[in-house]
C-alpha cells in the first residue's frame, strides 16, 4: 500500500530488508512456502547498484555462510577458493562490515519489526 511504499522509498536504499506478500507475479523459489512473502532489499552498496542498473531487473541473492563457518563469507576470493566450481560467477568488489540488516515486515496493518540490525531507526517513526 501507499504508506508501506513511502517507508520503503524512505529507508533506501540502506540496511533494511522488507518482508511482503507475495503474488503470482513472485517465482515460487523466491517465497516463503507457508506465509507466501517475501524479503526484499535495496542495498547501498556500490556494485550491487550498479550490477542491477546494468541487468535491468533485480537479483536474488542470500548471505552465504559455510557449513562450517559461524560468519557470513564477504571477500570473492574467499568465495572463489571455497566453493568457485559450483558457481556461475563471483564478483570482487568493495566489501563492508557484514552486519545484519534490520527487518521489517509489511504484512500487517502496521508495520512490524522482526530484528534490529544494522538499520537505524531512531528518526523513522513505525
Amino acid at each position: 500500500d501507499n504508506s508501506a511504499f513511502k517507508l520503503i522509498n524512505r529507508l533506501t536504499p540502506g540496511p533494511f530488508t522488507f518482508i511482503m506478500k507475495g503474488d503470482k507475479a513472485v517465482p515460487r523459489i523466491m517465497l516463503n512456502p507457508k506465509k507466501k512473502t517475501v524479503g526484499a532489499r535495496i542495498p547501498d552498496h556500490i556494485t550491487t547498484l550498479a550490477l542491477v542498473e546494468e541487468l535491468g531487473e533485480p537479483l536474488m541473492s542470500s548471505t552465504l555462510i559455510l557449513p562450517d563457518k559461524e560468519v557470513p563469507e564477504a571477500n570473492g576470493w574467499e568465495i572463489r577458493d571455497e566453493i568457485g566450481y559450483l558457481l556461475d560467477a563471483v564478483i570482487e568488489g568493495p566489501v563492508e562490515e557484514a552486519r545484519p540488516t534490520t527487518v521489517i515486515d509489511l504484512t500487517g496493518q502496521v508495520p512490524e519489526i522482526l530484528r534490529q540490525g544494522a538499520g537505524d531507526l531512531s528518526d523513522v517513526m513505525i
